[in-house]
């Protein structure tokens, strides 16, 4: 796995250095397309949030937005990606509100102009389920995964890795009310389509096995919900790092759980791993 991951960050830092200097030349010879910097700019706010540098890629995202805004309008295709990424990007700095304010933002005009029979806004739509969820909004949560279900299957191969994110929200849904064995058949179906597909140390596998945790907990099997989750934060540390908002959540499990079972010592171990900027987010509750 360690050498998978070192590849795909060697890859991820190239491409940041090509952006780094493709924006450096743009800007010194002074080029007339504000556009053009500004989809450079938001290239390389995607490699920022990849490489755990959310706090700048935010700052890089948001000048990216106004040019784009001002001169493309909101219901352009490149403006309407930019708010998709700014819902990941405000996530991974614990801006619990600004990404439920995108996210809702981007699912409402890709609906009004790319039409929600769309794979892309089938898509966008899966990532709003995070705010549905956690707010309890559970029938609209289930319409939205019918819906993206139904747009797959007209425009994905059956067998496309993608398919696994209906299993992944499902076994959420599940989870957050209360069904510990409908989360593990949801969990069953996600793993069904990337198996032998996507590596193992692809972090849909994190999302999957710390899903499954939570069922395991529902169920009080406390040891294998410990198992899942440390392989889920393992893959989840490597691959999208430590201060990612999905890694820190998964530590804050792992340290409740030790605490529970009297294991204080790794608790405090994975309580050192949490920021302050977490811990008094939304998203860690």
């Amino acid at each position: 796995m360690a050498g998978t991951i070192q590849n795909r960050f060697s890859m991820f830092e190239k491409a940041g250095n090509y952006y780094e200097r493709e924006l450096r030349i743009k800007e010194e010879i002074s080029i007339n397309d504000p556009v053009d910097i500004a989809l450079t700019k938001s290239n390389l706010a995607t490699i920022y949030l990849q490489t755990g540098r959310a706090k700048k890629a935010l700052n890089i995202q948001l000048q990216a937005l106004k040019v784009l805004e001002e001169n493309l309008g909101e219901s352009h295709i490149h403006t309407l990606h930019t708010y998709n990424n700014l819902t990941h990007i405000y996530l991974d700095n614990y801006k619990y509100d600004s990404a439920n304010y995108f996210s809702h933002k981007a699912l409402q005009l890709y609906n009004n102009h790319i039409g929600d029979k769309s794979y892309e806004t089938a898509y966008v739509s899966l990532n709003s389920l995070i705010f549905d969820i956690k707010e309890g909004n559970y029938k609209k949560a289930q319409n939205k995964i019918n819906k993206a279900r139904a747009s797959f299957e007209r425009t994905l191969p059956p067998n496309h890795y993608l398919n696994s994110l209906l299993g992944i929200y499902q076994s959420s849904l599940e989870i957050a009310q209360g069904n510990p064995i409908k989360a593990l058949e949801a969990v069953e179906e996600s793993k069904s389509f990337i198996n032998g597909v996507l590596p193992k140390s692809h972090f849909f596998y994190a999302y999957i096995y710390s899903n499954e945790a939570k069922a395991n907990l529902l169920l009080e099997k406390t040891d294998n919900a410990l198992a899942l989750f440390e392989q889920s934060f393992k893959i989840l540390k490597e691959s999208k790092g430590m201060l990612n908002y999905r890694t820190q959540q998964t530590v804050a499990e792992l340290a409740k759980i030790y605490e529970d079972v009297g294991e204080q010592k790794k608790a405090n171990i994975y309580k050192a791993y949490l920021t302050p900027e977490f811990n008094s987010s939304k998203l860690s509750k």
